[in-house]
């Protein structure tokens, strides 16, 4: 087989297995940035604690939170179910369980994904940053969840791409604004050296590919889940 032959065939996987292709990539890279990227990155961070800069990156990491895009999926699916039951008007009731199973499908994956994240914490045990900062603990310790070993993935970058998947999907015409979010949310997560690179891109990598995932599996069985087109 040729070299043009194996690019080809390369990209046949790839076109029909892309979450496969973008888990290897998202591995690779995560490999390279345990590598060569996260131990510097803690470091200068670390040293650069009281810039400007970084402490205006601060003001996002708290929107990672998983409560808040709890709070607004549940609301929203009960505050909808409730509307539709209200609703006098079949159309309107129908409009509005439709809105209600937007936001179940966006609470069904903030679920599945948040359960999917503990796993891999438990299985992978990284150490956060500040172990390296006291103890020089850099290598992870497989099988031992703790408050010591949850580094990897990042749970504030994989709950921000699950909610900002789920709600640029609701809500595309929005959705340069909440790429955007998410986006500053999960750097912030190194800025405060709470987490290496390589724990918000396998984060983040999760929250999308899940929320994907479960919305495909949704409108297998029920219709599209968007809100607004």
């Amino acid at each position: 087989m040729g070299p043009s032959e194996i690019i080809s065939a390369s990209r046949r996987v790839l076109a029909c297995r892309p979450v496969l292709a973008s888990g290897l990539a998202v591995g690779v890279l995560c490999a390279l940035l345990v590598a060569f990227a996260d131990r510097p990155a803690a470091l200068w961070f670390e040293a650069h604690r009281g810039s400007g800069v970084i402490a205006a990156v601060k003001l996002f990491t708290d929107l990672g939170l998983g409560v808040w895009w709890y709070a607004l999926a549940i609301l929203g699916w009960l505050g909808f179910r409730f509307a539709a039951f209200l609703a006098a008007h079949g159309d309107v009731r129908a409009q509005r369980l439709k809105r209600a199973r937007g936001f179940g499908f966006m609470l069904a994956a903030l679920v599945t994904t948040t359960l999917t994240n503990w796993l891999l914490k438990a299985v992978i045990g990284r150490p956060r940053p500040r172990h390296l900062f006291r103890q020089d603990a850099f290598a992870p310790h497989p099988f031992g969840w703790d408050l010591f070993s949850n580094s990897f993935p990042s749970g504030h970058a994989q709950t921000m791409a699950t909610a900002m998947t789920a709600l640029w999907i609701l809500f595309p015409r929005w959705g340069w604004a909440f790429g955007l979010l998410g986006g500053l949310v999960a750097l912030s997560r190194v800025v405060v050296t709470s987490h290496y690179p390589a724990d918000i891109v396998a984060g983040a990598w999760l929250g999308a590919v899940v929320a994907l995932a479960v919305r495909r599996c949704l409108e297998a069985t029920g219709g599209p889940v968007a809100i607004a087109r």
